[in-house]
């Protein structure tokens, strides 16, 4: 393919490809193959009280971030820039949505760290639950819509979940790195 690269309002590249022909590609599927995007997920059944998560971005890439909660009973959503931590928890394994690479990743994702102090809150939503299915609800509740955040380097996130009765929970988070 051609290095010619156009991006629309809806976030979708065209490409030229080797034959010369104009070629469609939405941006999260071309950032697969440009082997940028990674994602951790967690699922855990039968939570009651609060679940944190921690996002530890690095200092040499942006890290571009959507994520998404599916709970099976009411949760708030809370988001938190610059948070203190005396543990980190437990690591969550990140993985690389293009299966054939070898990269590693700067951003960290852990569960249940210890919180020292919150930091600021930038992002409170509230997710109703459904039932056994869920609902979905998270800082973009869809990976790869029109808006995403863009983190700081260097910088702990706290991703905290307040849940109103028992329930199972999934958890994506869902980033992109490219160089600073």
């Amino acid at each position: 393919m051609s290095s010619f690269r156009t991006r629309s309002n809806q976030n979708v590249e065209a490409v030229v490809d080797d034959k010369g022909t104009l070629v469609g590609i939405a941006y999260a599927h071309d950032a697969v193959h440009r082997d940028i995007i990674v994602q951790s997920t967690d699922y855990v059944a039968g939570v009651t009280g609060t679940r944190n998560y921690l996002l530890r971005s690095g200092d040499t890439k942006e890290n571009h971030l959507v994520f998404a909660v599916s709970c099976s009973g009411a949760a708030r959503v809370e988001l938190y820039e610059g948070a203190t931590v005396s543990s980190v928890g437990t690591a969550i394994p990140s993985q690389r949505l293009n299966r054939k690479s070898a990269k590693s990743t700067e951003m960290l994702v852990f569960h249940t760290p210890t919180i020292t102090l919150d930091g600021s809150r930038i992002q409170t939503l509230y997710n109703g639950g459904s039932g056994a299915g869920g609902a979905q609800q998270g800082g973009d509740v869809s990976a790869h819509q029109d808006a995403e955040w863009l983190l700081k380097q260097s910088t702990d996130y706290l991703v905290r979940l307040t849940f109103e009765a028992s329930s199972n929970v999934g958890v994506v988070f869902e980033w992109y790195e490219v160089p600073l």
